[in-house]
């Protein structure tokens, strides 16, 4: 029991630690972004920059690896890739606030895929997300905005149920391959998806990019949350559930909003302490083990 939770209590803390970098990369993203570089072409390169460097120093554990790591590797990068792809294009026609809400409803989704995944959710888990979705509803200002359902939000929603399952697909299947393996296949999957679609729909873009501002934040996102956070997640579910990861991950929006505070983008407000406050409460009752209480 106290190697379980020892075990548990890292592997949460090691997704506080990729929340954290997933929000604070909003600020290298925004200087790709104003760099005039497209979504696809962006996709493309982190994942192909993070393939590369796993090919690079790795090769011998790509070299020897079975099929049925190909397998899960492949089928994890498009649920990642799908997941993406789907939440920018949806972010080109609905409001930031929606699409950072309606993302996060992931964490309500992940308790019942993990239930179809033969993962029993706890009572606490759903009081949980309860909270949790009324914190992101207070971060993101829809109670004073109002909600408005558009196009993009059904794409972004879509986005969000593949986020869910890559969360209980990395905290079952993906648990019986190498990290390594399974974020090259992920990061390549990703990255020859971003070029195809860039292809297709961005040439007309490509003549504006300015690669000197684009490529230091581009590689730094390749690097450090492209392929450094997906082998921290991956290797942190092994160790934790997959409703405790989804509740922690979606505090990603959180440390955004906390990020864009202390660099002077924004102003400290209500909806900042009191949402982010929620959130923490969610997280707090769902890590807890209320079995203690009972003995």
């Amino acid at each position: 029991m106290m190697l379980a939770n020892r075990e548990r209590l890292v592997g949460n803390s090691l997704l506080w630690f990729v929340a954290a970098i997933w929000g604070g990369s909003y600020v290298l993203m925004k200087m790709v972004t104003n760099a005039k570089m497209p979504a696809g072409m962006i996709n493309g390169w982190r994942g192909l920059v993070a393939a590369g460097f796993i090919a690079l120093l790795f090769p011998k554990k790509l070299r020897h690896m079975s099929s049925h790591s190909v397998k899960v590797g492949l089928i994890g990068g498009v649920i990642t890739y799908v997941a993406f792809q789907f939440g920018t294009i949806g972010l080109y026609y609905t409001t930031p606030a929606n699409n950072a809400f309606l993302t996060a409803t992931y964490v309500a989704m992940v308790p019942f895929l993990a239930w179809l995944n033969h993962q029993r959710p706890r009572k606490q888990d759903f009081s949980s997300v309860v909270i949790a979705i009324i914190g992101m509803v207070i971060l993101t200002n829809l109670a004073r905005t109002g909600f408005v359902l558009r196009l993009g939000d059904l794409l972004v929603l879509v986005s969000a149920f593949f986020y869910a399952l890559q969360i209980v697909y990395y905290a079952s299947t993906a648990t019986t391959v190498s990290p390594w393996v399974m974020v090259f296949w992920v990061s390549l999957v990703q990255g020859l998806g971003g070029v195809v679609y860039s292809l297709l729909f961005e040439r007309q873009a490509w003549p504006r990019i300015e690669w000197q501002a684009a490529l230091p934040p581009l590689l730094a996102v390749a690097l450090l949350v492209t392929l450094m956070t997906q082998l921290l997640q991956i290797y942190a579910q092994r160790l934790t559930n997959a409703t405790a990861a989804g509740m922690i991950m979606m505090t990603e929006s959180l440390f955004s909003s906390l990020f864009s505070v202390l660099l002077g983008f924004d102003h400290l407000t209500w909806s900042l302490v009191i949402g982010g406050g929620l959130l923490l409460l969610a997280n707090l009752i769902s890590q807890f083990d209320f079995s203690r209480l009972t003995h």
